[in-house]
């Protein structure tokens, strides 16, 4: 059970933030879900 909701999370619920200029963006999958300023 918990190796499958690893791999679960892994494949499908992992939202990446990057560093845009002076945004952080937040991807989940293929779309951008959150853009915040950098502080």
């Amino acid at each position: 059970m918990q190796a499958d909701n690893k791999k679960l999370k892994n494949n499908h619920f992992k939202a990446r933030i990057k560093r845009f200029n002076k945004y952080y963006v937040v991807e989940f999958g293929r779309e951008i879900v959150h853009c915040f300023p950098s502080q």
